[in-house]
């Protein structure tokens, strides 16, 4: 029988959470009760394979999201915040993606990370342009700046404040797991 690629998101999610990335191995994942002594896909037999799952379960999150709050169509400050808080619950739900996205190894782990990256860069920055552009011409947004200059500051901002939650989530797990010194 052949494992699941929900079963493996899920497991591998749960890995990288509990051991960072280099916890991440084929042998781990096997070990993982919904995984056990089932068949990994063919495609999922190396860890390239598996990250490159793991991107690919990024991304169609991202586009569901994106997806969603566009067809809501609300105002353009109101999609704004609907879809930073949508990200926030993405990555709070599921924090590995960030370790995953954050990884400065990844290229090396995944042949294809490099482009499946590139296309999630390229949906946010198309869709944060779509969305100031319609926000100026609705008069929305009164800002002087350029569209372009506008999005890569927000894109900047939010990379900025992921990258400081994600610091202090790990210090906290940190001082969790830090045993007393026994005098």
């Amino acid at each position: 029988m052949t494992t699941s690629n929900k079963d493996i998101i899920n497991a591998a999610g749960r890995i990288i959470v509990q051991s960072g990335i280099l916890g991440l191995t084929l042998d781990r994942l096997m070990q993982e009760p919904e995984i056990g002594r089932k068949r990994l896909p063919k495609e999922i037999e190396s860890e390239s394979g598996l990250f490159e799952l793991l991107l690919q379960d990024f991304e169609q999150e991202v586009s569901v999201l994106v997806t969603a709050i566009a067809n809501q169509k609300t105002a353009p400050d109101e999609e704004i915040s609907l879809l930073f808080k949508g990200l926030y619950k993405l990555f709070k739900h599921n924090q590995w993606y960030l370790d995953l996205a954050f990884d400065p190894d990844l290229i090396s782990r995944c042949a294809k990370a490099e482009n499946i990256i590139f296309r999630i860069k390229w949906m946010a920055k198309s869709y944060l342009t779509r969305l100031i552009q319609r926000g100026k011409r609705e008069e929305v947004f009164s800002i002087t700046k350029s569209t372009s200059v506008l999005v890569n500051e927000i894109l900047e901002s939010f990379r900025a404040l992921i990258n400081d939650w994600q610091l202090a989530d790990k210090m906290i797990k940190d001082i969790k797991y830090v045993q007393p010194a026994k005098d």
